[in-house]
């Protein structure tokens, strides 16, 4: 995260689920997203099974991953990149923001109609 500083726009941690920790970045910029599923790094056993709903919940909108999920400018792609390489540790791009203030998801070009977004504290 702290390797992030000056390069990305916002950062969250992913506790709630990934739709729900990005929602609240989306929501505070009054932006949308659009993400890809098979962009999503996840178990092998769960990338071979992401044509299934429950599955695609789970990897979307389960919680307890721990990992940071932010956003940042296109022109700072390779310099993020280099930081994977120097740290050994995965960076993968997942989506891009987008101007519309929907958050939507895609799967083999399809948009994927989810009804459960994570945990919700005021739920």
């Amino acid at each position: 995260g702290l390797a992030l500083r000056g390069l990305a726009h916002s950062c969250i941690d992913v506790s709630d689920g990934l739709l729900a920790d990005l929602g609240h970045i989306l929501a505070v910029s009054n932006v949308g997203a659009r993400l890809q599923l098979d962009s999503l790094p996840c178990l092998a056993g769960f990338k071979e099974q992401l044509h299934l709903p429950h599955v695609q919940q789970a990897v979307l909108a389960g919680g307890d991953d721990y990992e940071l999920c932010f956003t940042a400018p296109v022109m700072n792609r390779d310099t993020i990149q280099k930081i994977s390489n120097q740290l050994q540790l995965p960076l993968t791009r997942i989506g891009e923001v987008t101007q519309a203030g929907a958050l939507e998801v895609y799967h083999h070009q399809q948009r994927l109609h989810l009804t459960h977004m994570g945990f919700d504290h005021f739920a």
